[in-house]
C-alpha cells in the first residue's frame, strides 16, 4: 500500500550503515522516560536514573501497565482491585475499562487497531476489549496444535503486540513453558519458542530491528529471537536473578527484578554496561519506555483482515485508506508519476538540470501528503543538490507541478543514489565522483561523511531500518 519507486538505471551499494543513537533520537526531540510499577505506585524515571517520580499512587498490586502516546493515556491492571483502568497522563479522566480480572497479570495497548489486550494466569485465557472499555472477548484459551505436539494456553504470564503485522505474542508458565504466537484475532495460533524455558517471565519487541527480546526468571537468561521464533540468541546468562519485566529503547534493553527490587539497563545485544538504576522498598512489577519509537504509526500491510466475531477489526485495512499505488519515475529534468491503477500519468516536477534519484517518506506526520526526495546533477560551475517537495498520498488526480525546496548541502557534485531512513528520519546519499556516502537528518542538518575512502564509484544506496 506504499508508494513505489524506481531509479533509471542503478547499481546496488550493499551497506549497513548507523548512526549514533543521539541522532536518532535528536530526530524527534522528545526524550524518552521509563514507566515502570512497584505495586502500590506507577512511577517515571529518566534513562539516565538520575530523576524518579510518582505519577499515581494509593493502587493496590498493579502488576501490568501499558500506555497510549497518541492520546497521552495510561493504562494499568491492579489485581488487588481485579480492575483494568486507565487516564491521561495529567491525571485527568480517570475510567474504569473492565472489572473482575484478578487473575490477570500482563496488558498490552493495541495503538492502531485501538485496543486493549490481557492475559488471565488464574483462568488460563488471552482477553481483548476496546481502548474505551466496550466489547470484551475472551480470544484465546484451551488447547492448539503446534505441528504434531499440542500446547495449553494455561498460565500465560506476559503479553506484546505487533500491530503492523497482527501478532500477539505471550509468554506460557506451563509444564512445558513455550512463547505462543497468534493473529490479533485470535487466529494463527502456534508456539514459536518451546525449549530452554523454565518460567518465561518477561517479554517486549523491539519494531525497529523486528526481535523479540524474553527473560526467564528461573533460568535467568535475557534471549533474543526473530518475530518467528528462529535465530534465538543470548544476551545476558545466568546474572538475572528475577527478572519480571523487559522493555527496550535503541541500543539498551531496560528491566526490573523482584529478588534486588532494582530497575537494571544493559547492551541490549551484549548485556555489557549493566548499570543499577535504582533500588526499591517494594517489588518493581512492570516497565515500558514511554516515547513515540516505541509505538510507531503503521502502514497497514493487509487488505482485508477477518476479526473472528469482533465487533471491529484488530488491525487497521489498506484498504481503507484511499492509498493508490504511484510509480514515481525520474526522467532527465522532471519527475513523472504514474497511477498504478488507471495507467494515468502527468508530470509531477521539473528541474533545469538532470534529476538524478529520487525516495520518499510515507506521511510521516499524518498531513496527506507524503515527501519526495530527489538528487539534482551538478553542471559546469552550478554543485550539486538534493531537494524535496511534498506529494499527496492519495492519487488525486490532479496535474500541478510540485515546488521544490533545496536542503541546501554543500559541495555535492554527483549524487547518484538516495535512500530515505523513515524510521530513524535521516536521508543517505552515494556521491560517486566525490566517491563517498555520506547522511544528515531529513532536514538537512547534522551532515556526516559515512564512508569515504575505498569506494570506486557508488551509485546507488539502499537501508534497511528494521535492522540496522
Amino acid at each position: 500500500c506504499s508508494t513505489l519507486h524506481r531509479y533509471p538505471h542503478w547499481v546496488l551499494l550493499l551497506l549497513q550503515p548507523r548512526l549514533p543513537t543521539h541522532a536518532r533520537r535528536q530526530s524527534l526531540g522528545v526524550a524518552p522516560y521509563l514507566l515502570y510499577s512497584n505495586r502500590y505506585y506507577i512511577r517515571n524515571l529518566t534513562i539516565d536514573g538520575s530523576q524518579l517520580s510518582i505519577v499515581l499512587q494509593g493502587l493496590t498490586n498493579v502488576v501490568a501497565l501499558d500506555y497510549d502516546h497518541s492520546e497521552k493515556r495510561l493504562y494499568w491492571l491492579d489485581s488487588g482491585t481485579g480492575k483494568i483502568e486507565r487516564m491521561r497522563f495529567d491525571g485527568s479522566e480517570r475510567e474504569l475499562l473492565v472489572e473482575n480480572v484478578a487473575g490477570a497479570q500482563g496488558l498490552a495497548v493495541d495503538w492502531v487497531g485501538r485496543k486493549a489486550y490481557w492475559v488471565d494466569g488464574f483462568y488460563g485465557s488471552i482477553h481483548v476489549v476496546e481502548l474505551d472499555g466496550r466489547y470484551k472477548k475472551k480470544l484465546l484459551s484451551g488447547h492448539f496444535k503446534n505441528g504434531n505436539d499440542t500446547f495449553l494456553i494455561s498460565k500465560p504470564r506476559a503479553i506484546a503486540l505487533n500491530p503492523k503485522y497482527g501478532w500477539l505474542y505471550w509468554t506460557d508458565w506451563s509444564a512445558d513453558a513455550y512463547i505462543g504466537r497468534a493473529g490479533m484475532d485470535g487466529n494463527d495460533v502456534s508456539a514459536i519458542i518451546t525449549t530452554k524455558l523454565e518460567w518465561p517471565n518477561a517479554l517486549t519487541i523491539d519494531y525497529t530491528t523486528n526481535k523479540i527480546f524474553f527473560a526467564d526468571a528461573h533460568l535467568n537468561f535475557l534471549d533474543f529471537a526473530d518475530m518467528d521464533g528462529q535465530n534465538r540468541h543470548r544476551a545476558i546468562a545466568g546474572t538475572l536473578p528475577h527478572v519480571f519485566a523487559v522493555s527496550l529503547f535503541e541500543d539498551w534493553v531496560y528491566w526490573t527484578d523482584w529478588n534486588t527490587h532494582t530497575v537494571e539497563k544493559a547492551h541490549k545485544y551484549t548485556g555489557e554496561q549493566r548499570t543499577n538504576m535504582g533500588n526499591n522498598t517494594h517489588r518493581p512489577f512492570d516497565i515500558h519506555v514511554y516515547h513515540p519509537y516505541r509505538q510507531p504509526r503503521s502502514i497497514c500491510i493487509f487488505d482485508h483482515f477477518i476479526c473472528n466475531g469482533l465487533p471491529h477489526c484488530c488491525i487497521c485495512s489498506c484498504s481503507a485508506t484511499g492509498a493508490v499505488p504511484m510509480l514515481l519515475l525520474p526522467e532527465n529534468i522532471r519527475i513523472r508519476r504514474f497511477n498504478l491503477q488507471t495507467g494515468a500519468y502527468h508530470d509531477f516536477l521539473e528541474e533545469e538540470e538532470h534529476i538524478m534519484a529520487l525516495d520518499y517518506d510515507w506521511d510521516h506526520n499524518n498531513t496527506g501528503y507524503s515527501m519526495v526526495y530527489f538528487t539534482v546533477a551538478s553542471k559546469d560551475a552550478v554543485p550539486g543538490s538534493i531537494k524535496r517537495a511534498y506529494i499527496p498520498s492519495v492519487d488525486d488526480g490532479s496535474n500541478n507541478i510540485a515546488a521544490a525546496v533545496d536542503l541546501d548541502i554543500k559541495y555535492i557534485t554527483t549524487p547518484d543514489g538516495i535512500a530515505v531512513d523513515w524510521v530513524g528520519r535521516n536521508l543517505y546519499w552515494a556521491d560517486s565522483k566525490l566517491k563517498r556516502l555520506e547522511v544528515a537528518l531529513l532536514d538537512g542538518r547534522y551532515r556526516k561523511h559515512l564512508v569515504k575512502t575505498d569506494l570506486g564509484h557508488p551509485s546507488a544506496v539502499a537501508v534497511n531500518p528494521r535492522l540496522g
